[in-house]
């Protein structure tokens, strides 16, 4: 069991992040991997969302977590989370490799959270 980010509905918090645009040649193809990707279980809520973007407002498909889900972990503390990150391994990788390109990406953006950060540093207990 590994741990995966989800958009959760908080009024009180701007989520950012990067939308990416789909080629429109083989934009079935795009889609139709990224939802193998995705929907492989119920973690995921796909939703069309309207996104502001330093290009303007777009539709775009996004996941949220999905709170039904047996997977939804909840609510957790940082030692926890980096325990089950430190030992899990998925189809497409280590999940402690998939914190800290996650972490690296959103410090390239100039994008900080706190939660990440603080997880990503909490995992050298468990190596």
């Amino acid at each position: 069991m590994g741990l995966g980010l989800g958009l959760i509905k908080d009024e009180r918090a701007i989520c950012e992040g990067v939308a990416l645009r789909t080629e429109s040649d083989n934009r079935n193809d795009q889609l139709t991997a990224l939802w193998d990707r995705e929907m492989w279980t119920d973690a995921y809520i796909p939703a069309w969302k309207q996104l502001d973007t330093d290009d303007g407002r777009i539709d775009a498909l996004v996941f949220k977590a999905n709170r039904c889900s047996r997977q939804f972990a909840g609510a957790m503390s940082d030692l926890d989370a980096a325990q089950i990150i430190s030992r899990a391994r998925g189809k497409y990788g280590t999940c402690r490799d998939y914190l800290e390109k996650t972490y690296i990406v959103l410090l390239k953006l100039g994008i900080s959270c706190p939660e990440i950060t603080r997880v990503r540093e909490a995992l050298p207990r468990y190596t």
